[in-house]
Parts: structure tokens; C-alpha cells; sequence
């Protein structure tokens, strides 16, 4: 219910907005912002919006990094047969130190100057997200093929 509030909240809001806009003859969302509340108004407007971005830029690096140390573990465990270690221990390789080797290989990445190589990497994202599709696909067959399912619960208890 809170959702389609917020949903229906979300979209009076926009259609107030492009009424307006058209109105004032106003095509810009920060100009509009700006005749209708002045340069503090915009102001406000721009820094709750870079808020927000970094708000979800903080999400985007926290499951980056998560991921990243499950496919670390699972490296490991395919090459060694084993598992890295404790998840969230300081003494070896744990999940503290993943986003310090993620940023050591972005910032190696993001400092390339060729064009044709981010061309490159961007033509194989194609690849990426069929192969994580098929993945989840795969994944989620063997899933519902090895439970049991019952209607009177567990039977481990």
C-alpha cells in the first residue's frame, strides 16, 4: 500500500512539473526550479540530488564488492578446493580486503587512455549478462529439481 502511495505521490508530482513546465514555456527541470523558487530553491534541489546519487553509488559499491568477494571465494575453492577463509576476520584474506583490490583494479582500468579499449570491454557486456542470465537460469532449475517439496514442513526437524 506504502508503495502505490509513494507511486501515485511520484506521479503527481512529475505531471505538476511538465504542466508547468510547458506552461512557462520551461523545458529545463532545473530552470523551472529556478522561476518557481529562486536560486536557493535550486540550490537545495541540486544538492538533494547529488544526495540521493551518492546514496545509491554507496548501494552500487556495496554489492560490487560483495560479488566480487563471492567470485574470489569461488576461484578459490575451483582452483585449491578450498575456501579463502573467515568472511569477516582481519587476520586472513576476508571480505574486508576485497574493496581495496576492487579499487586497485578499477583504478587501473579507469586510467587507460585509448578509447578502443573501453570499446572493447563495453562489446563483451553483451556476453556478461547472457552468461549471468543463463547462470541464474541454470542455478535456479537445479534449485526447484533438488528440493522436496511437501506441504507438512521439514522433515530435517
Amino acid at each position: 500500500m506504502v508503495i502505490v502511495g509513494v507511486g501515485v505521490l511520484a506521479f503527481y508530482t512529475c505531471s505538476i512539473i511538465v504542466k508547468l513546465g510547458f506552461e512557462m514555456k520551461l523545458y529545463d527541470t532545473s530552470d523551472l526550479i529556478f522561476a518557481m523558487w529562486g536560486k536557493w530553491g535550486q540550490r537545495i534541489t541540486v544538492l538533494m540530488s547529488a544526495v540521493l546519487l551518492i546514496g545509491a553509488l554507496m548501494a552500487y559499491n556495496v554489492i560490487l564488492n560483495s560479488s566480487f568477494y563471492s567470485i574470489l571465494d569461488a576461484l578459490s575453492i575451483w582452483f585449491s578446493g578450498e575456501e579463502i577463509g573467515c568472511a569477516n576476520c582481519w587476520e586472513g584474506f576476508s571480505s574486508h580486503y576485497s574493496p581495496l583490490i576492487l579499487m586497485g583494479m578499477l583504478a587501473v582500468l579507469l586510467n587507460i587512455k585509448e578509447k578502443k579499449t573501453y570499446i572493447r570491454l563495453n562489446s563483451k557486456g553483451v556476453y556478461f549478462v547472457i552468461t549471468t542470465v543463463l547462470f541464474m537460469c541454470i542455478v535456479g532449475i537445479r534449485a526447484l529439481c533438488i528440493n522436496h517439496w511437501t506441504t507438512h514442513g521439514s522433515s530435517h526437524m
